[in-house]
């Protein structure tokens, strides 16, 4: 980078259109949820949970009187949660108008009655004489609720007080603070200089703008002035992201405390019946394994380039030249025959999500910067993502379409109170379409699609869910340890944390410069309610790759239980969930072949781009 300053284009050329002004064909359609505001508004102020009160203190009575009680909790959850995610779809596309901002806050301050009102229901039902939850969990009238009700008995050590429970649950907004204050940040306040490519054409920076085009593209000198804008902005807000990241850190040690658990990783891990060990051994076994495959792909790199230095901003990169390019129909074509191994109802919601404007592909000032799924039980989900007519593009969009048609399944099998999921089980329903679309493309006589499918799997997979993402993983666990341990966390412990962590990871083989230690400051995850997301990418995507290997070799009927554990939702946890999928996950050997299937990868595609070259 050597100190040079990105170059300042011209704003006519590099100024992001607003949302109004972003072609209605790219946005996403929400006139499903409601026609206009307006209705959402009239939605909003009829939201009422008073009706709950009459089962405060009877919930002994009968096993009827509970079905009535959680009957009409999940109605009043299921409205208050249309109304909320509405106005999440609207600060997604535009987080810098202060309209949808306002939205989101009245929509919140709402969802946050209705779960304050419905706090007596678990402290009520812990506070049962000795035997009769247990009993209620086998009632044939509570059937649909009798895995809710093992789930409770199951965190029974952890529940507050009646008043405890309603306290937190009056807190909700002021605990979701550090997300918002970090989406407000990226999405709103966040102000990068443009650069020029080498044509001279200028371009806006965001993270997104960064992470999903400039990234990828094989310029290196636009890599590096958008790299040096992007994290000159990030620094000028490096005290504020910094203290806000440790803000949260300390949020969940204390939660932990609270509710009685060992440490933080153990309340996050809880839901997913994981202890801390398997966590702890899946992030070491991942980042020993996958560090020489980094370091071996670095050292590709610089051989192909004729390059002795690398830097953080050639990483994404394309190993040479531009991938094949790919239009948004074509996109929806190959979508639909790599997945077609897993059935017609599956493809049909992928068709259905595509025609049907599901997805936002916009490229506006404000948007949310990542290519997310998000879902709420009955709506059918939305994907926000980016669009540059490259391979990469689709198999992002295949990982996306993944979440969406994971929650489409579930709401069609689940009752709303099944229907959530970890970030393990999420992830696996995700890569497994990277996976298929991988086959696919590397199966047919055409050598250009199998290297361009490789170079995906290696420049977007393995790049950000076995590096990024681990390494991030491994800085948050090592604040967490900190935090715990009582020692003194500041913006400048998160800095040396960084640099010690990636230089550990990439070796002599990356150059880390001092003014470029931000990186962390670019994924959203690290303020997830559960942040201990990063680490189930690679985990998640060792899995898929085991199943997905089952359903090349087996077809139709490992598919069939594919879909099946697809199909649970909360009734599975991670290890059972995988398990239904006819794979075991309580030990290395899954995590340490996708790694090494990777490593084998590098070689493959060194060997194509010689034979290429030729």
């Amino acid at each position: 980078m050597n100190g040079e300053k990105s170059v300042q284009g011209d704003s006519s050329m590099s100024e992001r259109p607003t949302r109004s002004q972003a072609p209605e064909e790219l946005k996403w359609d929400v006139t499903g949820i409601y026609p206009n505001n307006a209705a959402w508004e009239e939605h909003l102020v009829r939201l009422n949970a008073d009706s709950l009160a009459e089962y405060e203190g009877r919930l002994r009575e009968s096993a009827e009187t509970l079905l009535a009680c959680l009957q009409l909790r999940d109605v009043l959850e299921e409205q208050a949660g249309r109304v909320t995610f509405y106005a999440h779809l609207h600060q997604m596309g535009d987080g810098s108008d202060p309209a949808n901002l306002a939205m989101v806050g009245r929509a919140s301050a709402a969802h946050g009655k209705i779960t304050a009102a419905a706090s007596f229901i678990e402290p009520e039902l812990l506070g049962l004489p000795d035997g009769q939850l247990e009993r209620y969990a086998q009632e044939p009238v509570l059937r649909a609720y009798s895995h809710q009700l093992r789930a409770l008995i199951r965190r029974r050590p952890h529940v507050l007080s009646r008043e405890g429970e309603a306290v937190l649950s009056g807190l909700s907004q002021i605990l979701e603070t550090p997300f918002q204050i970090y989406q407000q940040i990226v999405n709103a306040d966040l102000r990068c200089e443009s650069v020029a490519d080498s044509h001279g054409t200028s371009h806006a920076v965001s993270i997104d703008r960064w992470l999903f085009h400039i990234a990828y593209s094989s310029d290196r000198e636009f890599r590096r002035r958008g790299y040096a804008s992007l994290m000159a902005g990030l620094r000028t807000h490096q005290s504020t992201l910094g203290a806000n990241l440790i803000n949260h850190v300390r949020k969940q040690v204390d939660l932990a405390r609270l509710r009685r658990f060992g440490s933080a990783a153990e309340m996050l891990l809880f839901p997913d019946h994981l202890d801390v060990a398997f966590y702890r051994r899946a992030v070491d076994t991942l980042l020993e394994e996958a560090r020489p495959v980094a370091r071996q792909l670095l050292r590709l790199r610089k051989r192909l380039w004729g390059v002795d230095r690398l830097y953080p901003y050639d990483l994404t990169a394309p190993l040479l030249d531009q991938p094949e390019q790919t239009s948004f129909a074509e996109a929806g074509d190959l979508l639909r025959s790599a997945l077609e191994p897993l059935g017609q109802e599956y493809v049909r919601v992928v068709d259905t999500a595509l025609r049907e404007r599901w997805v936002d592909r916009a490229d506006n000032r404000g948007r949310f910067p990542l290519p997310i799924s998000t879902s709420q039980y009955g709506v059918h989900p939305f994907i926000m993502t980016t669009w540059t007519d490259k391979l990469s593009d689709v198999m992002l969009l295949s990982h996306e379409l993944g979440h969406t048609v994971h929650s489409i399944l579930i709401n069609r099998n689940q009752s709303i109170g099944d229907s959530g999921y970890g970030g393990l089980v999420a992830e696996t329903a995700s890569t497994a379409n990277e996976w298929l679309c991988y086959q696919y493309l590397s199966a047919g006589s055409d050598q250009g699609k199998a290297l361009a499918a490789a170079r995906c799997l290696l420049e977007v997979s393995f790049a950000n869910h076995f590096s990024a993402m681990l390494l991030i993983e491994r800085l948050q666990q090592r604040l967490f340890d900190l935090v715990e341990a009582g020692k003194p966390v500041a913006v400048e412990t998160v800095l040396a944390l960084h640099r010690e962590i990636w230089q550990d990871f990439y070796g002599d083989e990356l150059v880390l410069e001092e003014e470029n230690q931000m990186e962390w400051a670019l994924y959203p995850h690290l303020y997830f309610d559960n942040c201990l997301y990063p680490y189930s990418y690679a985990v998640a995507m060792s899995a898929s790759f085991a199943i997905t290997t089952q359903i090349r070799a087996e077809g139709a009927s490992a598919a069939e239980r594919w879909l099946t554990a697809l199909k649970a939702g909360a009734t599975l946890p991670p290890l059972a969930f995988w398990r239904t999928a006819g794979v075991e996950m309580d030990t290395d050997e899954p995590l340490r072949q996708a790694v090494r299937f990777f490593g084998g990868l590098v070689e493959k595609v060194s060997t194509l781009l010689a034979q290429d070259q030729k």
